[in-house]
C-alpha cells in the first residue's frame, strides 16, 4: 500500500521551469522542447514566448542571438540555451 501512495505522490510533483526561461523569448526548437517537458500552462504562466526564428533578443534584451558573435561581443553561456542553434552575444 505504501508503494502505491509513493507512486501517486511522484506523479503529482510538478517540474519547475529553469529561471533562464522565465519571461524569455526562445527559438522555435527550444519552445517545442519546453512545451513537451513542461506543458503549455506552465509556459504561459511564466510568459515564455516563441520567436519566429533563432535570431532574437536574449539576456533580458541585453544581448542578441547570432550564429557567431561580433568582435565587440562575447558569448553569454548562461543565456545561450534560449537561442536554439545560435549563441547569445552581448557587448563587452
Amino acid at each position: 500500500m505504501a508503494e502505491r501512495e509513493e507512486i501517486h505522490v511522484r506523479h503529482k510533483r510538478q517540474l519547475a521551469l529553469p529561471a533562464v526561461y522565465v519571461g524569455a523569448i526562445v527559438s522555435p526548437y527550444v519552445y517545442v522542447g519546453l512545451l513537451a517537458i513542461y506543458g503549455a500552462a506552465l509556459l504561459l504562466s511564466n510568459k515564455v514566448q516563441k520567436a519566429s526564428s533563432d535570431n532574437h533578443s536574449c539576456a533580458n534584451n541585453r544581448g542578441w542571438c547570432r550564429k557567431s558573435c561580433d568582435k565587440h561581443e562575447y558569448v553569454d553561456w548562461v543565456h545561450t540555451p534560449v537561442c536554439g542553434d545560435y549563441f547569445c552575444c552581448r557587448p563587452r
